[in-house]
């Protein structure tokens, strides 16, 4: 014990409760720090116990409460056996109670973590279209597909183009899917910015959330909200200052715009799902369609062989 503590002790009676505070101080203070290391859980089941012995315990309504000096007069032991009794049995109930609801309240979490986790697994698929194209030296695709996790987040473009060829470019991740949230009004956004070295463009459609699409997998059936159609606009530009192969027409530079349009493709979304694919492998899918309709990757571009004669 410390200085204060023995300064303490040798003063009279009086000055005797301080020590007994003191232990008191203690006592609640580690009493915190225990109830502090209690889990949801726990308290969920101790709230339970009280809410249980409230409401079935005759004394808890201070209208019909014993006076206390009738419970003083009492003198029986089997009516306080019996009033202890209640009270174990109360305490029973409650106990039994609080694990029951500790029960449903796992299972209810395990659901949860189930619904999300399926949520995430399951894809979202768009066919892709364009139209009204203006610019110069401008080509817009024409078509393709944009799949997304259902919640939202990056997504990959499967885009086709007819410019002398079938041609089928795929962008991964290159765009995202998500929410913006104004007041009482939702959209759905697919956003993406296009371009490397010297070319830039950007894509930005939106549109209503308006259906509602029930989708299955091996481990779940959802149903949520999703915007059916999207519309905006892509922008392209390029000034080539940077090309070494000039057009033979003596074109340089490139810009333009044009609508396009996300329409939800429900037949290949709920095929995915329901085969339970990823998002790499409804992809994969999605390309042997387009593959079938004729288009195809680029071919890489053959580096010419310079022959260097050596005079023989």
């Amino acid at each position: 014990m410390d200085g204060t503590a023995v300064g303490a002790g040798e003063k009279d009676g009086p000055d005797e409760p301080a020590d007994h505070d003191e232990d008191e101080q203690v006592e609640e203070g580690s009493g915190r720090g225990h109830q502090s290391a209690l889990s949801l859980m726990d308290w969920l089941i101790l709230y339970t116990i009280t809410l249980s012995i409230n409401f079935s315990n005759p004394f808890s309504n201070p209208d019909d409460a014993v006076p206390t000096e009738s419970l003083l007069n009492v003198t029986k032991t089997s009516d306080a056996r019996a009033i202890e009794q209640d009270r174990i049995a109360v305490c029973a109930q409650g106990i039994r109670t609080a694990f029951r609801m500790k029960t449903f309240f796992t299972a209810l979490l395990a659901a949860l973590i189930l619904h999300t986790t399926a949520a995430h697994a399951q894809v979202l698929v768009y066919r892709i279209s364009f139209s009204d194209a203006h610019g110069i030296n401008y080509e817009s695709f024409n078509g393709g597909y944009f799949a997304a996790p259902l919640l939202g987040g990056a997504g990959t473009f499967l885009l086709t183009s007819n410019d002398g060829a079938r041609i089928l470019t795929q962008s991964d991740g290159g765009g995202r899917l998500f929410t913006a949230v104004s007041g009482g009004e939702k959209k759905s956004v697919i956003a993406a910015q296009t371009g490397g070295g010297t070319a830039g463009g950007a894509m930005v459609a939106l549109g209503d959330i308006n259906h509602t699409l029930q989708v299955q997998s091996p481990i779940a059936t959802i149903s949520i909200r999703v915007a059916k159609i999207l519309t905006g606009t892509a922008v392209s530009a390029d000034d080539e200052s940077t090309t070494t192969d000039a057009p033979t027409d003596g074109s340089l530079g490139s810009a333009g715009f044009s609508q396009v349009h996300f329409t939800l493709d429900e037949a290949q979304t709920k095929a995915a799902n329901q085969a339970g694919k990823s998002l790499s492998q409804a992809l994969e899918q999605l390309k042997l369609q387009l593959e079938r309709e004729g288009y195809s990757a680029p071919a890489p571009v053959a580096t010419p062989v310079v022959t260097i004669p050596t005079g023989q």
